[in-house]
């Protein structure tokens, strides 16, 4: 468990017009132009190691969405597949469960175009399409992977940007929305109570300057409650923060916003999508 000493701001992230110029460099699409029309990148090899030949969402893109598949860097040197959708003036950041990969988030991330949001759901460093992140394995460092989604959004015209992630994405973006800068709009961290991967969740609750919402089932096994709560607590720093227990569920954090695999789907989206549109841009 970290300090109470404030995280270090990344310099690639205080400079952010100097990190999205870099990433707009280096951003290619796969197959066309990236979501809401733009216009092809020029490819640029970023990673830390051969970048995957995997491409991102190759079991669950539609024709449609496969134009908005991109490679683009990670603030730790790896490669990173991603898919962005919809093209609205608020970005979403989605973030996966560990042993997945963007797939899970599809079908939401569907529904978050549908409601007039941009959205780059990506395969974290060392998952799918992504490549590995240099350095210690056990220090991926998952949240510099979320901060060059968020640059990516931004560049690509997106105005504010919020984060969402489950499990070990729920770590990555609760620590990136810890450090950030310019601030995201938001975070959301979906059962992502532990501490892995050298993400340090106690400390980036700690320094939250940014409104956060916290989201689990009650009879998830895979959740630490007691550390959840810890951390909504500790978030005393954000200008909102907020903990919503399902009460009666035992759903996995994207199956929880899925009507087919919980029942109590529809109130919590409910409650997602209040915070999403209590902080999208005016």
């Amino acid at each position: 468990m970290g300090g109470d000493t404030a995280p270090e701001a990344w310099p690639g992230v205080r400079l952010v017009a100097a990190v999205v110029a870099a990433v707009v460099a280096a951003a290619v699409t796969m197959t066309g132009c990236g979501g809401g029309g733009d216009r092809p990148e020029s490819s640029a090899a970023l990673s830390a190691g051969p970048v995957p030949t995997v491409q991102p969402g190759a079991l669950c893109l539609t024709a449609a969405e496969r134009r908005g598949a991109i490679r683009f860097p990670s603030l730790n040197g790896a490669s990173l597949g991603g898919v962005i959708v919809g093209n609205g003036g608020t970005g979403v950041v989605l973030a996966h469960s560990p042993s997945s990969d963007l797939c899970e988030w599809m079908p939401y991330a569907r529904r978050l175009t549908g409601l007039g949001y941009r959205v780059l759901a990506f395969d974290l460093n060392g998952f799918a399409s992504s490549g590995t992140s240099p350095g210690n394995p056990n220090d991926a460092r998952y949240d510099q992977d979320v901060a060059a989604a968020a640059n990516l959004l931004r560049a690509r015209g997106a105005s504010t940007v919020l984060l969402l992630g489950s499990m070990l994405g729920g770590l990555a973006v609760l620590v990136a929305a810890s450090r950030i800068s310019p601030p995201v709009a938001g975070v959301i961290d979906m059962s992502g109570s532990t501490t892995m991967s050298g993400l340090d969740t106690d400390a980036a609750a700690r320094q939250l300057r940014v409104p956060v919402l916290f989201v689990a089932a009650e009879l998830d096994s895979h959740v630490d409650h007691p550390h959840l709560r810890a951390l909504a607590a500790a978030a005393r720093g954000a200008p909102e923060r907020h903990l919503e227990v399902v009460a009666g569920s035992a759903a996995h954090p994207v199956n929880l916003l899925d009507p087919e695999q919980e029942p109590k789907a529809p109130a919590v989206r409910a409650v997602v999508e209040k915070f999403l549109t209590a902080h999208a841009s005016p």
